[in-house]
């Protein structure tokens, strides 16, 4: 992930924070534990680089790119499912 991605990540977790969300960054891909790689499950593919719960109880995704890249889609899919069950899906570029 890029550092300005993370910076964007960093300031919306924040941001969200601040209005009463509970929201957590979450790791997907391959995370290095006691020097071994190990991947994520492949059912986690797509899933928001943010999650939580807004403030009245509804479940949150965000997916965070950086100016110029869309989401992939495996991404769009999730976005769309969380919508359809009535979460609140954001994609921010």
């Amino acid at each position: 992930m890029a550092k300005e991605e993370a910076e964007i990540q960093t300031q919306i977790l924040d941001f969200l924070e601040s209005k009463g969300f509970l929201v957590v960054k979450f790791h997907n891909g391959a995370h290095k534990v006691k020097g071994v790689f190990i991947r994520a499950r492949e059912s986690s593919k797509g899933v928001p680089d943010i999650i939580g719960m807004t403030p009245d109880g509804r479940f949150i995704g965000v997916e965070v790119k950086i100016p110029g890249e869309v989401p992939t889609k495996e991404q769009k899919a999730i976005l769309e499912r969380i919508n359809a069950s009535g979460g609140v899906d954001v994609w921010v570029s």
